[in-house]
């Protein structure tokens, strides 16, 4: 392999390793496929990063899972599920009711949501002029 072309791949590998690792607590980017990537790459250019992330890094677990099984242990989707329900519940708790609302209504106003945050709009008024 030519040395430009492993640099560009061993660089490209830490660079997938690294947003994976971001993906893990910013979920707007996908922490598997990054893995996934990171692990081609490593097993193109570099022996030696690829065996660190499938047997000593974080995630090695779920890339031998992923290679061997073709995808993630129950364990692991149940978690991230789980992960997923708290941080929507506690976003929905910290945000402020009105935006929540006027998220809810727009995109489906035929559906049960817009009279649920209609009486809760309401209500909210009533509080706030008595």
């Amino acid at each position: 392999m030519k040395p430009f072309t492993r640099i560009l791949l061993l660089l490209s590998g830490w660079i997938t390793v690294i947003l994976a690792t971001l993906g893990v607590v910013l979920p707007v980017l996908p922490t598997t496929p990054f893995l996934l990537l990171a692990a081609w790459f490593f097993s193109r250019s570099s022996p030696r990063f690829h065996h660190w992330l499938l047997c000593r890094s974080w995630f090695g677990g779920y890339i031998r899972h992923w290679q061997t099984h073709k995808g993630l242990p129950r364990k692991a989707k149940r978690r991230a599920v789980i992960v997923i329900l708290l941080t929507f519940a506690v976003s929905l708790w910290l945000v402020k009711l009105i935006y929540i609302c006027l998220l809810y209504t727009s995109p489906s106003p035929r559906t049960g949501r817009n009279l649920v945050c209609r009486l809760l709009l309401e209500k909210k008024k009533k509080v706030n002029t008595d």
